[in-house]
This record gives C-alpha cells, sequence and structure tokens, in this order.
C-alpha cells in the first residue's frame, strides 16, 4: 500500500494533465448518483468528485496530495483506504468509485466496505484490467444489478 500511497503522492500535481479528458469521459455514468449523502472512494483531484450533485458530498483518497490538489470546498475530506472506510453502515445513499478496485491490496474488502456503507454503489474497472468484478462479488455475496461500459470503463452498479 505506501507504494501505491507513494505513486499518487508523487503523481498528484500532473494527474489532472495526465487523466483528465479520460476521467471527463464518465461523467455520464454520475447521473446515476444523485441526491442525498454522496461518497467518493479513490477522489483523487476530485475531477469527478466536483460533477455530483447532493446535498452532503464527502471524498475519501489514500493520498492527502491528491486531496490537497483537488480539494473543494463543497466536499468534504477524508484520508482512508478503501478497505476500511471510517463511516457506519449504510451513512450514504450513494457510493461512487471510478478505476480503485484494480488498485488496491484488497478489492473484495474494498467492494464489501463501499456496500456496507452506502445503499447505491457504482464502480469500475478500467476495462483493460484483469480484476473480475463479477466474480469477486460472487464470492464476497454481493449482487451486481446491472453493468455497462462508458469509455475505457467497465461500470457496475450494486
Amino acid at each position: 500500500m505506501r507504494n501505491t500511497i507513494a505513486y499518487y503522492n508523487a503523481i498528484s500535481e500532473t494527474y489532472d494533465e495526465l487523466y483528465g479528458d479520460e476521467q471527463s469521459d464518465k461523467f455520464s455514468a454520475l447521473d446515476l448518483v444523485y441526491g442525498g449523502r454522496v461518497l467518493d472512494v479513490g477522489c483523487g483531484t476530485s475531477l469527478l468528485t466536483r460533477q455530483l450533485e447532493a446535498e452532503l458530498v464527502v471524498g475519501v483518497d489514500i493520498s492527502m496530495e491528491m486531496i490537497q490538489k483537488g480539494r473543494a470546498s463543497a466536499v468534504k475530506y477524508v484520508v482512508a483506504t478503501a478497505e476500511s472506510l471510517p463511516f457506519k453502515n449504510h451513512a450514504f445513499d450513494s457510493i461512487v468509485s471510478t478505476t480503485v478496485l484494480q488498485d488496491v491490496a484488497n478489492p473484495k474488502a474494498a467492494l464489501s466496505e463501499m456496500v456496507r456503507v452506502g445503499k447505491k454503489t457504482l464502480v469500475s474497472v478500467p476495462s483493460k484490467s484483469k480484476l473480475d468484478l463479477m466474480g469477486l462479488a460472487k464470492t464476497a455475496r454481493i449482487k451486481l444489478k446491472e453493468h455497462f461500459t462508458v469509455g475505457k470503463d467497465r461500470f457496475y452498479i450494486i
């Protein structure tokens, strides 16, 4: 995990330049996440987080530098891992997590945590990723309701 934190800390200043266009392709999927309390797991520099329209938006990331780079005044931020979210059960109406699960040490634990703290979860992994989210969800006894592709990512609704 330290390597992942170090990597994202190192690219925090140039992340938006490197991945901004690719992340903006995902904005259309965010229409499925609206209102109430929304948590963005792996918010990074808040490229997508700032697009969320809700009463409360919280961004979680393991990299303080990524959070500081993208800090938005309307968003509350927490430094934490996806595998151990510091929130009560069903604390959020919606969870969004784009292209995070393929980078965490324990994707099954991270997915289980997202489902635990949210009522509805929207996650994505890069289409080229070897992470089998459908198989992972099955072993975690999590039911995927729907899946679709946007740009270079596979999205799943739980």
